[in-house]
């Protein structure tokens, strides 16, 4: 899953949990058949976790664009996918979704707040009243996971 070239992986300790179901369902669901199936970037947009992907034949394009009614949010990619990836990039959203109210650092119910014009998802004792953007960072961030 992690193989390969990719444009960066950021794991983040509060996000791991709900990363960690998502991979193993994934791996459950694609059985012996793995469709060569890698996460090309992991990352953090907007507050909350982005995770991009790729089979052998698919490869989503995610689109978020402000709008004056708030964000539109697009996936293409996906129109000729089969049942299998249909349900990888439900399962995807699915943890993406979770990261919106997960705190970043300690997995608690939080909410997305800005840290100097960076937003991120936090719980209050992670919050921009509490810590720096440098400590924030030094909290959530696993560096060495992934070589």
């Amino acid at each position: 899953m992690f193989a390969g070239a990719n444009t960066g992986y950021e794991f983040y300790r509060g996000w791991l949990p709900d990363l960690i179901v998502a991979c193993d369902s994934i791996d459950r669901l694609l059985g012996e058949d793995k469709r060569r199936f890698r996460f090309t970037q992991l990352k953090e947009k907007l507050g909350w976790a982005r995770y991009y992907w790729k089979t052998e034949e698919t490869r989503p394009l995610r689109l978020s664009l402000f709008t004056p009614d708030g964000l539109l949010e697009r996936q293409h990619g996906l129109e000729n996918a089969d049942a299998a990836e249909q349900e990888i990039a439900q399962i995807l959203l699915t943890a993406e979704d979770a990261s919106r109210r997960t705190c970043i650092v300690c997995a608690q119910l939080a909410k997305i707040r800005s840290f100097g014009g960076w937003l991120v998802c936090t719980c209050e004792r992670h919050g921009p009243d509490v810590m720096s953007r440098d400590d924030l960072l030094h909290a959530c961030l696993l560096r060495d996971v992934v070589e």
